[in-house]
């Protein structure tokens, strides 16, 4: 019995040897792991989900590339591990809202929440206005000093006036911005290059009852000209827009003339929440649109200049052609934003002249944005053709120029147009393409030896385009455009090498759509939900780590990596 009993403790002995050693293992093998994924570099979002800026992108790819130089982290991010990273891929998708529901299932790669970190986007602009955030993200910040200079510069002489009569449009502009416009500007302006598409010239006006207010030989130049602020208020008819009301205003802010104007054929759509205009208020009206075009002919001088918000609206509503004009749309807008987006009247008038318009709920009074627009135009003429207008960035400033100029291989991959404007002068590879597919295909030979790589597709912009221009709705079409750049996207970060951060910036939203609501004459609350929408993207970010490269040595600080490069050690 005793021998059995010292077998029997034997074995139990041997049997709790054996596990103790199995849990040893498991134990050492789950320090092993645990070792492992914190060594793996990747990002940690510290503060509650908010709207980041596009600045705040820009910031964290600094941070990355160039750690001894800023040494800060992100306020709202954690990089861990960040000197196991080597380089950075940033793509862009322009147009592109991927976490509302009409996008989400279309982008299964980018929205796996176990492998990008997702935060949302806020593109600059107002209430009801919207830009692109593309000079925010790649336009380098200024050091204070180099803003204290470009103050000292831009104060004092070349804050000079202009006079007035340097800012009414020429005949390209005319045109380009769809003004009914006379023979002579017509011809004119077709003979200079690109001058833009007329909507409407002498030659097929006669015939649709269009008057000229006077013949551009009879417009003076002189500086001295009067200027006559028009504004009008439409409703919708059978045959279209049609005017109900006009009123005019001079430069010393009076109301000459106010009138509301009986349509000529039946109305299907008052317009009344921003109009202003009822049937009631129609109904003893018996002003014809004629009456009303003989009354501004005899009342207004020969060499009248015409000032507007949008003003090709109120002329093709008066039927009315004149050659000298003065838009604000125009008057507080570059060249090259001219084309994306115009500001509304509201928005000028806030900025410019601390004023609140239109907050009304009974519709906008003509009186009323007649006088604002002849505000802005003398303020602009007091202030000189400079204020109002962001001031021209020089290539100096490009975010690309000044990365590259550190050393750093900079590859930037965009359609022509982009590439002139953010290269800069720096040493930057760039590399034009003309749509997706060329984009992706340059992306995956260059990305081995770029620091920096940008990529931008454009496809979800152009599809959109396309619709605009046609006129159609075809969601067919752009879910395929979608599911297209997702499997762009997934293909790029297969692509990468270990150790690449990935970031995704979607948006804006689709500027075509707020476009489209400013020159029309739709209710505030459409333009107001476009904007926000548009104005809505989101950043993805992510690092790219093969599981068999293995960062075996401990994380660097920001403070060693500074020392290693300047050869400076703490003893």
């Amino acid at each position: 019995m005793s021998g059995k009993r010292k077998g029997k403790k034997r074995q139990i002995n041997a049997a709790s040897k054996k596990a103790k050693k199995r849990k040893g293992s498991k134990a050492s093998e789950k320090s092993k792991m645990a070792t492992k994924t914190e060594s793996i570099p990747r990002v940690e979002i510290t503060l509650p989900i908010q709207p980041l800026k596009h600045r705040q992108a820009q910031f964290l790819i600094s941070h990355v590339l160039q750690p001894y130089v800023y040494t800060d982290e992100p306020h709202w991010c954690r990089l861990h591990n960040a000197s196991e990273i080597r380089k950075c891929v940033v793509v862009m998708m322009s147009y592109v809202e991927p976490c509302s529901h009409v996008c989400a299932s279309k982008f299964p790669f980018l929205l796996k929440e176990s492998l990008f970190k997702t935060l949302p986007l806020i593109s600059p602009g107002t209430a009801d206005s919207a830009q692109s955030g593309l000079d925010a993200l790649l336009t380098a910040v200024p050091d204070k000093q180099k803003k204290k200079k470009k103050r000292n510069r831009t104060s004092g002489t070349t804050r000079f006036s202009l006079e007035k009569a340097q800012y009414v449009l020429n005949p390209k502009e005319l045109l380009a911005n769809g003004f009914p416009v006379s023979n002579s500007v017509y011809e004119v302006a077709c003979q200079a290059e690109d001058s833009g598409v007329a909507v409407c010239h002498e030659k097929e006006m006669e015939s649709n009852g269009f008057v000229k207010l006077t013949k551009t030989a009879e417009i003076s130049d002189d500086s001295q000209a009067p200027m006559y602020a028009i504004d009008c208020e439409m409703c919708e008819t059978s045959e279209g827009m049609e005017l109900t009301r006009v009123s005019i205003v001079n430069e010393s802010l009076e109301c000459i003339y106010d009138t509301l104007v009986k349509p000529e054929n039946p109305i299907i759509d008052y317009k009344t929440e921003y109009s202003g205009i009822t049937k009631e208020s129609l109904e003893s009206v018996t002003k014809t649109l004629k009456s009303v075009q003989n009354d501004i002919c005899s009342m207004l001088p020969a060499h009248v200049i015409l000032v507007g918000h949008s003003l090709e609206n109120d002329l093709f509503a008066l039927k009315l052609v004149h050659d000298a004009v003065i838009d604000t749309t125009i008057l507080y807008t570059t060249p090259a934003n001219r084309k994306k987006y115009k500001p509304s009247l509201r928005y000028l008038s806030k900025k410019y002249l601390k004023l609140i318009i239109q907050s009304g709920s009974d519709g906008h009074c003509s009186i009323e944005d007649a006088k604002a627009c002849m505000q802005l135009v003398l303020l602009k003429v007091e202030k000189g053709s400079n204020f109002g207008i962001p001031v021209a960035k020089d290539s100096s400033s490009s975010f690309f120029s000044q990365l590259a100029l550190t050393g750093k291989e900079v590859t930037l991959i965009d359609t022509p147009g982009l590439i002139r404007r953010y290269s800069g002068t720096g040493k930057v590879h760039s590399i034009p393409c003309v749509n997706d597919n060329e984009v992706l295909t340059k992306a995956l030979k260059a990305v081995e030896k770029a620091d920096l790589l940008w990529v931008h597709f454009h496809g979800v912009e152009v599809e959109l385009k396309r619709q605009h221009i046609a006129e159609t709705v075809d969601n067919a079409a752009l879910e395929k455009t979608l599911q297209i750049t997702d499997s762009h996207l997934s293909t790029l970060f297969d692509s990468l090498p270990s150790g690449t951060m990935y970031i995704v910036i979607a948006g804006s939203g689709d500027l075509y759509e707020v476009n489209r609501l400013q020159k029309s004459r739709h209710s505030e609350s459409h333009l107001w939900a476009a904007v926000t929408r548009a104005r809505t993207g989101s950043l993805h970010v992510t690092v790219k780590w093969d599981e068999d490269d293995d960062a075996s040595e401990p994380e660097e600080s920001h403070v060693e990596a500074v020392a290693s490069k300047t050869g400076e050690v703490e003893a």
